[in-house]
């Protein structure tokens, strides 16, 4: 099942992106490892995907979120994704300070922080970047 941008404002599921944030921050500042985020953040899915779930009243689907990239929403999605997606994307401690600017993305400024978002992930080099994979 697909919720999309209208579905999830409708039934009013939503990740809290500021406690993301707080998540990401604490890591960061605290060296802990990567992998407490990814399990923090698969925590907040889980209860999401429930939510949802018991909404719909469709307890065996899966559930894929899907908003425009001019929402605020946009860019809380694609960090949990990349979070998700940790060990693929090679995710380290020097990425979390540019998550976080990501993620404190004022509204009105998504387009901007989608084009800084694909420039930074373009311009790694990515056999420096698993130098700092942790």
């Amino acid at each position: 099942m697909a919720i999309t941008w209208l579905h999830a404002r409708f039934i009013e599921v939503k990740l809290d992106r500021f406690k993301l944030l707080d998540n990401i921050k604490d890591v960061h500042e605290n060296k802990k490892p990567i992998q407490t985020l990814v399990e923090s953040t698969d925590a907040m899915l889980e209860a999401f995907t429930k939510e949802v779930r018991a909404f719909y009243n469709s307890p065996e689907s899966s559930v894929f979120v899907d908003y425009p990239k001019n929402t605020i929403d946009s860019i809380l999605w694609e960090t949990v994704n990349t979070i998700q997606m940790a060990a693929v994307n090679e995710l380290n401690h020097a990425d979390l300070p540019f998550l976080i600017e990501f993620l404190s993305t004022d509204p009105g400024n998504e387009k901007q922080a989608w084009e800084l978002w694909s420039k930074y992930w373009s311009s790694l080099r990515y056999t420096a970047h698993l130098d700092l994979h942790t």
